[in-house]
């Protein structure tokens, strides 16, 4: 099974797929915990934090993080993933894309809307339901990702994806609410 946890910036998907990754029925179902390590992409560009880069420098650090994403997620037939092409195309549309000419904007959403459909299920965390947490790479502006998060959510319905949306900031609840959605209980 393909699994795939979409959400903003800090709103608990790594820390889920850690815990899910210690039930042994869960990795059965899905194998492997494959995430992309963006931070070592921004450190390649020359960046500490997506803040400090100029538009056309987070244009190509979402290109590059496109294609390694969809490079190390070919030919794995079971695995969960911490961020979703749907969260890629939010981050596109939102931050990096929205100013270029049409055709490249719906270019770049075309493809991600398409790779998202190879997943079984995305499980869906709503911003704000855990504090917001810096880290030095992220971006400091909350309400820069408040606005990822309500694309993500516009993606998921608009794309006509299924999905199960996260419903409690704890932990366990969590845990036990994709455990559940995935019939590992």
């Amino acid at each position: 099974m393909k699994i795939a946890l979409t959400g903003s910036s800090s709103s608990g998907k790594t820390t889920l797929a850690r815990s899910l990754m210690e039930n042994p029925k869960f990795v059965e179902l899905a194998g492997e915990f494959v995430t992309e390590d963006a931070r070592s992409l921004l450190r390649t560009l020359g960046h500490q934090s997506m803040d400090e880069m100029t538009r056309a420098e987070q244009r190509e650090f979402q290109e590059r993080y496109l294609e390694q994403k969809a490079a190390n997620e070919l030919d794995r037939e079971c695995f969960l993933v911490d961020r979703s092409y749907v969260d890629v195309a939010a981050y596109w549309l939102v931050r990096d894309g929205f100013d270029l000419p049409l055709d490249e904007q719906e270019r770049f959403e075309h493809t991600c809307c398409e790779l998202a459909r190879n997943y079984d299920i995305h499980i869906h965390f709503p911003f704000g339901q855990i504090s917001f947490a810096s880290d030095g790479y992220r971006s400091e502006d909350v309400e820069f990702h408040e606005r990822i998060a309500t694309k993500i959510h516009d993606l998921l319905r608009g794309w006509d994806i299924e999905h199960v949306t996260i419903e409690s900031p704890n932990l366990e609840a969590r845990l036990k609410q994709v455990l559940v959605a995935t019939g590992c209980v």
